[in-house]
């Protein structure tokens, strides 16, 4: 869906398949146990070698894993590269947290994250211009129980982010909810009830139309909240997957997977959408 038309208002296609348990690559971590099994043993073989010679020569040795830096502990060992997400449209592909994965079903590509520390993504840059007129939307899968804050979209890593998309606490019970930080750093939230079947696809807009000055959030094609607010706060930082930022600390970490995440880089219309398409789309099988 990358036409601008709003997705659940046109019917033109359904949401992303239910996410199923991800099933491990049996023979895959057998051949790896098989490859670190010969490694070790190299490495065991290789030692007692160069031990013995060097004792046999008179030498003190002393074993000590990985590389040493004079003076200091075993230079640490890069791991592997993060994963990337890539773009469907736009300027910037995603790279993704060591927790985070990517799986096709039908050929709906999703986002799975645990709703850990490590499961998490981020654009290569910024995408949003805060202080003009911008949409954010996903297709949400939510597997966490009770009403913690949890953030599907946010953009900026400073003290706070910039926006936040996703769901929330409202009278005791889970809310979905779109917070903007204000020009004069307060935090304006727009929210409703997120009550409904467990275990559903939702589709998620925060839209904020710097013309009208209104901020509003849509569930499932529909506004179901607005409010005014004078202007948005603009910090710098990358558009965020599952996490948000809040007192210079990363938190509200999103547990279930996300589909079709979309950017538009002006407000979209309350009654259904036809205008441009989006500026930047991820997981838009």
């Amino acid at each position: 869906m990358t036409d601008g038309t709003d997705p659940a208002a046109s019917g033109r296609f359904s949401p992303p398949p239910a996410p199923r348990p991800a099933e491990p690559d049996w023979a895959a971590l057998a051949e790896r146990h098989e490859a670190d099994r010969r490694r070790r043993r190299r490495i065991v073989t290789v030692g007692t070698v160069l031990a013995v010679g060097l004792l046999g020569a008179g030498t003190a040795v002393a074993v000590i894993g990985g590389p040493a830096r004079p003076g200091g502990p075993p230079a640490p060992v890069a791991g592997p590269p993060p994963q990337v997400l890539p773009g469907r449209t736009g300027p910037a592909d995603a790279l993704l947290g060591p927790d985070a994965s990517v799986s096709g079903e039908s050929g709906a590509p999703l986002l799975r994250l645990t709703g850990g520390a490590g499961s998490y993504g981020y654009a290569e840059r910024q995408v949003v211009d805060v202080t003009r007129s911008f949409s954010v939307s996903a297709w949400v899968y939510d597997t966490a129980p009770g009403g913690a804050a949890a953030a599907v979209l946010s953009q900026g890593d400073g003290a706070f982010s910039s926006f936040e998309l996703g769901r929330d606490d409202q009278g005791g019970g889970a809310a979905w909810s779109f917070r903007v930080r204000c020009a004069d750093g307060a935090a304006l939230r727009v929210a409703a009830d997120a009550g409904g079947p467990a275990g559903a696809w939702t589709q998620l807009a925060g839209t904020y139309d710097a013309d009208r000055r209104i901020v509003s959030l849509r569930v499932n094609g529909v506004v179901v909240a607005s409010a005014e607010m004078a202007g948005a706060l603009a910090p710098g930082g990358p558009l965020e997957f599952g996490r948000s930022r809040r007192d210079g600390s990363w938190g509200s970490h999103w547990a279930g997977a996300l589909g079709r995440v979309q950017v538009w880089d002006r407000a979209l219309e309350p009654a259904g959408d036809a205008g441009s398409g989006p500026v930047a789309s991820w997981l838009a099988g």
